[in-house]
């Protein structure tokens, strides 16, 4: 393993430069999460369609975590080795030219190969271009970072409304059309990656950083915030899903069907969409805040108490009709749904950027590594979660698999309280 630094920015660039390039990057990055935030929001169309089965649509869900995340440490390792620029971009036109083709399939063992295919492209952008942005904003490295996860939350939300809309507007067979400009993003991640570098020989300036002495335990340090982010990273899988299952719900209690016909299903996958966009939009808020306000060394607190908020919402959101059936107003459901998905998203994703930021400060020698590590090294587990929830589902209800999802959330904050403050203070300085 090298005892030095993994990435590399041009001598001397100016700090306009630096901003434009990090810029360019994290626009990049909103761009390509939107990708599987369109398929995601459309895959009640798509099951009514296919004909899938609950389990088969639990299964897209899962294997798109599990391939987004799982690919990310092997991106990181090449990354860390041979050239970023490469593995970024080539993400980004797999992952474009995969989900572009959705709307071409005609079975769930087509859209299982192609889910497959672009969540690794998805993943594989990840690690450099987070790397990058910490890397090109110094010691503002957990803003940087903080924004770098915002646009991918923001991304997201507009994909989750961008898919039913496409849909409604042109058909599932057109929706390729929404993935041709991709082709412009993409170059213009090439470009600001351009001689971001992991490697030496090619014109850039490494900076050396000697592996620390305490590198002992500054990685069980980083273990645990790992171990913090597969729980988190597993209730944000089980809340995609849940979501999905909750919208049909809530659109077969207001018709009062028996049945799920292809109207219903275009009418729970509308809202679908704007539940999850406020999952999404409190996952992107929580980032931003706390990437703002948390000072460096002080962050153990946060990542203990803003999880165990977010799991009290969870569990409300388990007794959401109850709570309406108090207050003898159905009318209330959908707002207090809304409110209460915003804050779990909040619990869960605040922490994300602030563990990312933490976890490159930890190993300055590997921040490609760390980055993947904290995010899809953690997301990649995630996959657990449907299957989980389905498996919850089928014998206890949806309301337990919720409560199931806020047990996790809670026991994410009781993995950070494992962590090391005095180790946090110490490398803050």
């Amino acid at each position: 393993m090298r005892d030095h630094a993994t990435i590399g920015v041009p001598a001397g660039p100016s700090r306009v430069e630096k901003k434009v390039r990090t810029g360019a990057v994290v626009g990049s990055h909103a761009v390509v999460d939107s990708m599987p935030a369109i398929v995601l929001a459309i895959l009640a169309v798509l099951e009514a369609r296919l004909e899938m089965t609950p389990g088969q649509t639990a299964l897209i869900v899962a294997v798109g975590a599990a391939c987004s995340g799982l690919v990310q440490p092997v991106a990181a390792w090449f990354a860390d080795r041979f050239a970023p620029r490469l593995i970024a971009v080539g993400g980004i036109l797999l992952a474009a030219g995969a989900f572009g083709s959705v709307g071409q399939v005609t079975s769930f063992e087509q859209l299982l190969v192609l889910q497959i295919v672009a969540s690794l492209g998805v993943g594989a952008f990840h690690p450099p271009a987070a790397a990058a942005v910490g890397k090109l904003c110094g010691r503002r490295r957990a803003l940087g970072v903080s924004f770098f996860f915002v646009a991918g939350m923001m991304g997201a939300v507009v994909g989750y409304r961008l898919g039913p809309l496409a849909v409604s507007r042109v058909g599932l067979e057109n929706i390729h059309w929404l993935y041709v400009p991709v082709v412009l993003v993409a170059a213009g991640a090439a470009l600001a990656l351009r001689g971001v570098s992991h490697h030496e020989g090619d014109g850039t300036k490494e900076t050396r950083t000697p592996v620390p002495e305490n590198a002992g335990e500054r990685w069980r340090a980083v273990w645990l915030l790992y171990a913090g982010n597969v729980l988190r990273f597993t209730c944000d899988a089980s809340l995609i899903y849940l979501l999905l299952r909750w919208s049909q719900m809530f659109t077969i209690e207001r018709n009062g069907a028996a049945g799920f016909d292809a109207a219903m299903a275009a009418q729970a996958g509308d809202l679908n969409g704007w539940m999850l966009a406020a999952r999404q939009f409190g996952m992107a808020v929580g980032g931003l805040v706390l990437g703002v306000m948390v000072k460096r060394g002080l962050e153990k607190s946060v990542l203990i108490s803003v999880p165990l908020a977010g799991a009290g919402a969870m569990a409300l959101m388990a007794f959401s009709p109850e709570l309406i059936e108090m207050l003898e107003d159905p009318r209330l459901l959908l707002p207090l749904a809304v409110g209460l998905v915003f804050a779990t998203g909040f619990g869960y994703a605040g922490p994300v950027p602030v563990t990312v930021a933490v976890a490159q400060r930890l190993l300055p020698h590997r921040t490609s590594m760390a980055s993947g590590l904290m995010l899809g090294g953690s997301w990649g587990f995630a996959f657990v979660g449907p299957l989980l929830c389905e498996g919850v589902i089928r014998v206890a209800g949806l309301q337990s698999a919720m409560l199931v999802v806020a047990v996790m959330l809670a026991a994410s904050a009781g993995v950070s309280a494992l962590v090391s403050g005095r180790l946090l203070q110490e490398t803050a300085k």
